[in-house]
């Protein structure tokens, strides 16, 4: 990261494109501060202006980093919302055709984007986690009513009964 910068748009734009992924954050009073205080430098122009300019860039790089780690933890990046809405897909429409493929057309990513971000954010795999909804499914279905292994299979999206029956 450049910090010799000197227009204070393209500094910001210069450290939010050195982040690892691409990041929303919502200015908060921390941030608002900075980023004021820049502006007034900006136009104060005093001397050493520059110097505080810096020293306040580095401030808001550290308040934008303590947002992001805070988002990460809390699971609220947008990258981690959205792999929540596929896995509540999932989870909805587990009977269906639930294929890399298809999730991917239905988000409208690439398959290797969802599978990349599917396993980042969760730990497993798109192919594993669709089979565990489905287990999961099958085995309340099997535990509340009297439906046959094959009926059961079929409700929860496996293709074989036999398969089902060894998975």
């Amino acid at each position: 990261l450049d910090l010799s910068v000197h227009n204070p748009l393209e500094f910001v734009i210069a450290a939010l494109s050195a982040l690892r992924e691409p990041c929303e954050i919502t200015l908060t009073s921390d941030s608002k501060y900075v980023v004021d205080a820049i502006e007034k430098e900006n136009r104060a122009q005093k001397a050493d202006f520059e110097e505080m300019q810096r020293l306040y860039f580095k401030q808001l790089l550290i308040v934008i980093s303590r947002l992001r780690r805070t988002q990460i933890a809390d699971n609220t990046t947008p990258t981690a919302m959205f792999v929540q809405s596929i896995a509540k897909h999932i989870s909805t429409h587990f009977a269906e055709d639930l294929t890399l493929d298809t999730l991917a057309k239905t988000f409208s990513v690439s398959p290797s984007y969802l599978s990349k971000i599917f396993k980042q954010i969760t730990g497993v795999g798109i192919k594993k986690y669709v089979t565990q909804t489905r287990i999961a499914a099958a085995k309340n279905i099997l535990a509340t009513t009297t439906l046959s292994i094959t009926q059961v299979s079929a409700a929860c999206g496996f293709d074989d009964s036999n398969h089902f029956a060894t998975v």
